[in-house]
């Protein structure tokens, strides 16, 4: 995918599926199971930098969406079948 920032160790299970979108940021040793989409939450924001962002050995689970400006650190777990939309704030 043009623009897309992938490290070292993509693992892709069960691929069928899978969407990776434009400008998303990919750390090392990330796992990303079947059906997960990774991208922009809304097509007007394509050069805004609202991009997604998976920290170092993230796992993603099957049918997971991860949408928008998100930003999941390092050695989290997405569960299957969510929907991330927004990072944690801290309060």
């Amino acid at each position: 995918m043009p623009d897309c920032r992938i490290d070292l160790g993509l693992r892709i299970e069960h691929p069928v599926g899978v969407v990776v979108g434009r400008g998303d940021t990919i750390g090392k040793d990330v796992t990303l199971f079947e059906g997960v989409t990774f991208g922009l939450r809304n097509t007007l924001a394509l050069n805004s930098g609202a991009m997604p962002i998976l920290g170092n050995r993230v796992k993603a689970g099957a049918n997971a969406c991860i949408l928008g400006r998100v930003s999941i650190p390092a050695g989290r777990l997405v569960r299957p079948n969510s929907v991330v939309s927004d990072s944690d704030k801290p309060k």
